[in-house]
């Protein structure tokens, strides 16, 4: 009788180890592999010049003000200063038109003159006030300024100087 038990467990463990290696020669593992992307995609994210104004004391009233294609970039182009103390002030209306829901963060504006413009750049000054709001909901405006001020007199009448004004708007994503 022992025999026949000890047949029988030795039966059910081949079966056992049959069934298993069966199993296992007929399943497959499954995986799945996944990223995720943490940064905010920022398409969609854009600014743009929605206006652009002059006005002027002392001068012709020639200047303009230009927005470019794509405007992003704006050519302000000043004439008419002739004494100490003319201005052209450009006013300048930002808008976020980004096609998500981004806010716009824009930077201080800051001027740089153009390389070669040592010889005129101490006759003027270029100032910029702004922007009046620094966070920009999708669709909202605002406004900066810059100033030209001419503070002495240039003897040459085809003197130009070269300037820039640079601001940086950032997309970041509205708090709740």
């Amino acid at each position: 009788m022992k025999t026949k038990r000890t047949a029988i467990v030795a039966f059910l463990l081949c079966a056992i180890m049959a069934i298993g290696i069966g199993f296992a020669a007929i399943s497959k593992n499954l995986e799945i592999n996944g990223n995720a992307n943490l940064g905010m995609d920022s398409t969609g994210f854009s600014v743009a010049f929605v206006q652009a104004d002059c006005s002027a004391t002392g001068t012709d009233g020639t200047s303009t003000i230009v927005v470019g294609g794509d405007s992003t970039v704006a050519t302000f182009t000043v004439n008419g200063l002739k004494n100490a103390g003319d201005t052209v002030t450009g006013t300048f209306t930002v808008k976020n038109t980004s096609s998500q829901n981004y806010n716009a963060i824009l930077g201080t504006p800051s001027v740089a003159f153009g390389t070669g413009e040592n010889a005129y750049k101490a006759h003027i000054s270029v100032t910029t006030t702004g922007p009046v709001k620094t966070t920009l909901a999708q669709g909202e405006t605002t406004t900066f300024t810059v100033t030209v001020e001419l503070v002495k007199v240039i003897n040459d009448a085809s003197a130009q100087v070269t300037f820039m004004v640079l601001t940086q708007a950032t997309s970041a994503l509205p708090t709740a």
